[in-house]
C-alpha cells in the first residue's frame, strides 16, 4: 500500500492517491481536497474500472491488443480512462 500526494502551485496540498496492490492488480482511491470529487480506480491486466464517490460507473477499458480502449459517459469511445469530476 503506498499514498502519493499531489499539491497545487502554491503548494497547498491538491489531491492524494492511495494505491493497495501491485503488479498489474490494483486498486486506487483518490479524494481530492475540499471537493467531492474522487472515487476508486480498479486495474487488472485486461481492464480498467472507474467509479467516482456516489457510486456510479464513469469509465471502463479494456484490453484490444496492445492498448486500453476506454468507454466512458454516453459509451463515447476514448483512449485514456475519464477523470474524476
Amino acid at each position: 500500500m503506498g499514498t502519493t500526494y499531489f499539491h497545487n502551485k502554491d503548494g497547498s496540498l491538491s489531491s492524494f492517491r492511495t494505491t493497495i496492490g501491485s503488479g498489474s492488480h490494483k486498486v486506487s482511491l483518490t479524494q481530492y481536497i475540499n471537493s467531492n470529487r474522487g472515487g476508486v480506480t480498479f486495474r487488472s491486466n485486461n481492464m480498467t474500472s472507474r467509479v467516482n464517490n456516489q457510486g456510479q460507473c464513469i469509465s471502463t477499458g479494456f484490453k484490444t491488443g496492445r492498448n486500453m480502449t476506454y468507454f466512458g459517459s454516453g459509451n463515447r469511445v476514448s483512449n485514456r480512462i475519464t477523470p474524476f469530476q
